[in-house]
């Protein structure tokens, strides 16, 4: 009887022990690229859609399944196809997940609409329904930073304190033009409202950020990556074979090869300085948020260590560069 008995504890034990397993996080990620604008808008063509593998790639490294990595482009991303996809972005978000949010695309500033900026300027995320001047008819697709704040703090709420949010913004904010050759993601030009024709604006270029990450209780910690300071425009980089990309998705593609569980958002934005600095000099990235926390909360996967092959031999030996000055030991 006695065993018996010990057998149950033991076995009720167990069952304790592997009930008080915490759940693996889901992983969700929202990929919106938009380059196809039309004629009519006046915006120029981009090079958005080769960035979606790039972090797409970087993403499932991470963990993140396809299943579970929504991509809306072009066509798709108009102002209610962006919204439409962020809110149900949102419905699937669960307590504890670790979620990210890239934008591929043009920025513009547009007229503020209720006076929180100091200089009258809201900066905004251009839809594929968004034309770059107002023709007088007051189109007010832009998707403004007020806007994009108040769906990320809804995704925060969903998410809960126990959960991580990264957003990645390949778009200039605003637009003073810069020099380069690779396609400039945004204008110079300011989306003025009839009513503010003649207004004169003064732009305020001590901001520091694009102004999403807003504080509150039971919020997510969030992060956001954004291409370029808000007097700049964020230029594409070329790479050898003529493609062109989005320089701060190939940086954070890069970044995240070199990323692992000890990881800050701190420590991968230096890294993608450093990135940016030789694919578009001049440009100044900028970051926002719990920059100090580290990356998806501690949850971020190492990538594999591996060595790439130097030559094949005759006789089918594999040369390698490697050793103990790469840091490789016997064993």
């Amino acid at each position: 009887m006695k065993q018996i008995l010990f057998a149950f504890v033991g076995l009720f034990s167990c069952m304790c022990s592997f009930a008080q397993v915490k759940k693996e996080p889901n992983r969700i990620a929202l990929i919106i690229a938009i380059g196809d604008y039309p004629e009519s808008s006046g915006w120029d063509k981009l090079s958005s859609a080769n960035d979606v593998p790039l972090i797409a790639g970087a993403l499932k490294h991470q963990g993140f399944k396809d299943e579970n990595i929504t991509v809306i482009k072009d066509k798709q991303a108009t102002f209610k196809g962006m919204k439409t996809a962020i809110e149900t972005f949102i419905k699937k978000a669960q307590k504890g997940d670790i979620a990210v949010i890239h934008y591929s695309g043009h920025g513009q500033q547009i007229d503020d609409d209720n006076g929180d900026e100091a200089d009258g300027l809201d900066e905004a995320l251009v839809p594929y329904d968004a034309p770059q001047e107002n023709d007088g008819r007051n189109i007010n697709n832009h998707f403004r930073d007020d806007l994009i704040g108040e769906e990320l703090t809804k995704l925060r709420t969903a998410l809960g304190p126990e959960g991580n949010l990264l957003v990645i913004l390949d778009a200039c904010h605003s637009g003073t033009a810069t020099r380069g050759l690779g396609k400039k993601r945004g204008t110079n030009k300011i989306y003025r409202m009839p009513d503010n024709m003649k207004k004169v604006i003064l732009r305020d270029n001590e901001e520091a950020d694009f102004g999403i990450v807003e504080d509150g209780k039971d919020l997510a910690p969030m992060v956001a990556y954004e291409a370029c300071a808000p007097d700049q425009c964020n230029t594409e980089y070329t790479l050898e074979d003529g493609t062109g990309v989005g320089s701060l998705s190939l940086a954070f593609s890069r970044a995240m090869e070199k990323a692992d569980k000890n990881t800050t958002y701190r420590g991968l934005f230096d890294i993608m300085k450093l990135e940016m600095a030789t694919m578009v000099p001049g440009q100044q990235p900028e970051v926002e948020g719990d920059v100090d926390k580290v990356l998806f909360g501690g949850k971020a996967k190492s990538k594999p260590v591996y060595f790439m092959a130097d030559s094949l031999t005759k006789d089918g030996m594999i040369m390698i560069t490697a050793g103990k000055l790469f840091g490789v030991f016997e064993g």
